[in-house]
C-alpha cells in the first residue's frame, strides 16, 4: 500500500547541477554493484533503484 505525495521544491541551477552530478555517482557505483552481486532478490532491488534514479536524473535534466 503506497502513498503518492507531491512534493514542490526550489532549487538553484547550480544545485541541480550538483544533484545531477551526485546521483549519477551513486549510478555509476549502483550499476557495478548489480554486476558483482550474485543474490537475485537483491540484484532485483537494486535495479529498482537504478530504474528510480534514471528517473530523478530525466527530472533534473529536463531543469536545466
Amino acid at each position: 500500500m503506497g502513498v503518492n505525495i507531491m512534493a514542490s521544491l526550489e532549487f538553484s541551477q547550480q544545485e541541480i547541477d550538483m544533484l545531477n552530478k551526485i546521483v549519477k555517482s551513486y549510478l555509476s557505483e549502483l550499476r557495478m554493484e548489480i554486476a558483482d552481486t550474485d543474490q537475485s532478490s537483491f540484484k532485483n532491488e537494486l535495479r529498482k533503484e537504478k530504474e528510480h534514479l534514471n528517473k530523478l536524473i530525466e527530472k533534473l535534466d529536463s531543469n536545466r
